[in-house]
């Protein structure tokens, strides 16, 4: 199943997200895991790079050292991050979201109990066993063995990573004491000293999250099964289990979970019912992602008006857009084709409305070029963040508004309506975008897919 991303690191990070990501922070630091290392980017709280490393002898990654990134999106932890590896190892692709169904490739499984570490362990399994899945590799292990001597020299070309990991420049400075090493990243201590004033409620949840964290390293990684297992009948809630939080509003327990994971913030569920119901691919009740047992209380559905309000609004916005569109569409051939049109327009007129129509077509252009093909990773360019689209949908109505776009101008030329000089940087843009596409050697799923839709836009 194709991700359904809401966020990326170009958006802000929520406040429920920086009090997760703090408290998941700092259970890994306490945990000491001895082979896996994590610190925040520089750059974005939404981006934590890792290490794997120390891995078993009778693999043929013993002797390497591994880097990747976790993307989390702003509505973490009602949302599940991508995890991107960055040196080669003959088991996982490079610089493509992995997927696994802790990540955003199925945001129908994901459980907002998931820690961290829960993630990464249950990457660590997935690494060192022989699995298939999206984004692994088919490699001998002769090969496998060899891209793990040389990762080293991989790691240690990459500027993000020797600031954030010294320690693992080369194999003789790195030591199994450096899982348990303090956050070097400015952000990365920000986020663990960013509510220190809550010294016995950060206590409190240190000791809850450690707990847990505990439980969910095993030989054979069960996420759902360790976080069941991590439920004591003895222990009162301390936390809310979805946000971490233990200093805002009082905890409820909507379903037959006791003990340290029973607790939850109200707003905390509704949020997540209203995420898992976008996600699901049944209609099934809602029920809590630990038990697996229905919440308690009612669901009110929402009314006529609310769907009429909804559906409105929605189809408001589409006509602005369409209209807009529209509107651009014969600026431009009114102004390309002023000499043989009705109206007469000044010189000064014509470069203004060409000109407003070519940035707008520039605009459309760049998000499309940053974006596609869909599902790809943020660019990494600062300058180029605002113009990436993660969200599918709104993604695909812009291109169909490109597609629609370039169909109409394509017509007028064949009409007599707009000459080809008119049309040839519009053409040589959406030729750029296809030859993109056609680079990355899309499946005959996709191209049938994409065939499908351009159908019904010609239509």
């Amino acid at each position: 199943m194709a991700p359904a991303s809401e966020g990326t690191a170009s958006a802000p990070a929520s406040s429920a997200a920086v009090r997760r990501l703090r408290r998941d922070l700092e259970a890994l630091q306490s945990s000491g895991n001895s082979q896996i290392l994590v610190r925040p980017s520089e750059d974005s709280l939404l981006q934590w790079h890792f290490v794997l490393h120390s891995l078993p002898d009778d693999t043929p990654y013993s002797r390497g050292c591994y880097h990747g990134k976790i993307l989390f999106p702003s509505t973490y932890p009602h949302a599940p991050p991508a995890i991107v590896m960055i040196t080669p190892s003959g088991r996982l692709e490079t610089g493509k979201r992995l997927c696994l169904s802790m990540t955003d490739f199925h945001p129908e499984s994901w459980n907002p109990a998931w820690s961290v570490e829960t993630i990464l362990v249950g990457l660590l399994s997935f690494f060192t066993s022989n699995e298939r899945g999206y984004g692994s590799v088919q490699a001998p292990d002769e090969h496998r063995r060899k891209l793990a001597l040389e990762s080293w020299q991989v790691n240690a070309a990459s500027s993000v990573f020797t600031v954030l990991f010294p320690e693992f420049r080369n194999p003789t400075n790195s030591t199994d004491s450096t899982s348990s090493a303090p956050v070097q990243s400015g952000l990365g201590s920000s986020l663990v000293s960013g509510e220190r004033s809550e010294t016995n409620e950060a206590n409190e949840a240190n000791d809850a999250s450690e707990s847990n964290a505990n439980d969910s390293r095993s030989d054979s990684v069960d996420p759902a099964r360790d976080l069941e297992a991590a439920v004591s009948d003895s222990d009162e809630p301390t936390e809310c289990w979805i946000c971490r939080d233990t200093t805002s509003e009082p905890l409820i327990q909507p379903c037959l979970c006791r003990g340290s994971m029973s607790g939850v913030h109200a707003s905390c569920v509704e949020e997540w019912i209203r995420h898992h119901r976008r996600t699901a691919t049944n209609d099934a009740p809602p029920q809590c992602s630990v038990c697996h047992q229905p919440y308690h209380g009612s669901e009110r559905m929402p009314g006529v008006r609310d769907f009429v309000r909804h559906k409105c609004r929605d189809f408001g916005v589409q006509c602005i857009r369409t209209l807009l569109l529209v509107l651009m569409l014969m600026v431009y051939q009114v102004c390309a084709q002023a000499q043989s049109s009705s109206l007469h327009l000044t010189l000064p007129l014509r470069i203004l409305g060409i000109s407003a129509c070519a940035v707008l077509g520039l605009y459309r252009f760049v998000v499309l070029l940053v974006s596609l093909p869909p599902y790809r990773l943020p660019p990494t360019s600062r300058s180029l963040l605002p113009f990436f689209i993660s969200e599918p949908k709104l993604l695909a109505l812009h291109i169909a508004e490109a597609s629609a776009s370039v169909t109409v101008m394509v017509f007028w030329c064949i009409s007599g309506f707009m000459s080809w000089p008119y049309f040839a940087p519009f053409g040589a843009a959406a030729m750029m975008l296809m030859a993109k596409l056609f680079c990355r050697q899309p499946s005959a799923d996709c191209i049938g897919r994409c065939g499908r839709i351009l159908l019904c836009i010609l239509l």
